[in-house]
């Protein structure tokens, strides 16, 4: 090889480096906007097949399972605790980014597949990347010397029926990237009445149960953590870890705009509502988006 070859190759391999690095970029900003959304909102403008408030809604497409595109993008605002158990409250504008492609989504769910889907009933799997932490210290003078709760990345499935007039699902995902975060389970159900062509109405519990692994981190204080921060050592058991009841509504402005608004109310129960490090146990939340779909 001679020595222009050598150069040649080591530029051809700087550009590689380079734009793989910059693709990667690319892609973590898109996941981490689609974190930020799903951490905030309840409900969305759109009726993508990927949603994790929405999971029992087949796309609203009729082409959803076959290989075509279906994205919805829009904007909102949110507001829901800073971290579980806090009495604070952090509201933020959020981006919605929502994309089909036949049986593959990426929405605020995060990336899944489809196993099964038709009019009415649904079978996905789910992964998400998990590029937020789900509690800093710099939250609250509360959480002084607990520690930060890392980002995880989580796998699951999720199972839902739908019909015109009420919904229901289930959605288990679970810690695969050795956090401690354990697993979680949320139930929802929904009646939901439509007033017009335009304007639907909906309203129904959610339910949350989770692990041993996920209460201890989220909620127990351990020796350590108990010596640096003051609060007194606390063991945190799996069980429900919160019932709430959302009101929600859907409203097409056009064929292709759309806009939707939730309120929940939920409660903190069993060990989670009884740990120190829970300020308040009532857990609000509130979302309004507005989106496009293309």
């Amino acid at each position: 090889m001679t020595a222009l070859d050598s150069q040649r190759s080591g530029l051809l391999y700087r550009l590689a480096k380079q734009t793989v690095r910059h693709c990667l970029v690319v892609m973590s900003g898109v996941l981490s906007l689609v974190s930020l959304t799903n951490s905030y909102a309840e409900d969305t403008p759109g009726n993508s097949s990927g949603n994790s408030w929405d999971i029992t809604t087949p796309s609203g497409n009729p082409s959803s399972n076959s290989n075509s595109w279906n994205i919805t993008l829009g904007a909102g605002v949110g507001s829901a605790p800073k971290y579980p158990g806090s009495d604070t409250m952090r509201t933020r504008v959020m981006p919605l980014i929502d994309v089909n492609y036949g049986r593959f989504f990426l929405g605020p769910g995060g990336l899944g597949v489809n196993l099964y889907q038709d009019g009415h009933w649904r079978l996905a799997a789910t992964g998400s990347f998990g590029f937020s932490k789900l509690r800093q210290e710099s939250d609250d003078p509360h959480l002084q010397g607990l520690g930060d709760i890392d980002a995880t990345p989580r796998a699951g499935v999720l199972a839902g029926y739908h019909s015109r007039w009420f919904a229901a699902g289930l959605r288990v995902n679970t810690d695969v990237g050795g956090h401690h975060q354990g697993t979680v389970a949320n139930f929802e159900f929904d009646v939901r009445y439509p007033v017009t062509q335009q304007l639907t109405l909906s309203a129904g519990p959610r339910l949350t149960w989770a692990d041993s692994s996920y209460m201890q981190t989220v909620f127990g204080v351990d020796a350590t953590q108990a010596r640096n921060s003051g609060l007194p050592q606390y063991t945190a058991s799996g069980g429900i870890s919160e019932v709430s009841f959302g009101v929600g509504a859907r409203y097409r402005f056009t064929s292709r705009w759309i806009g939707a608004a939730r309120v929940s109310v939920g409660r903190l129960q069993g060990d989670a509502a009884a740990s120190p490090i829970t300020e308040n146990p009532r857990q609000h939340t509130f979302s309004l988006f507005v989106a496009y779909h293309f």
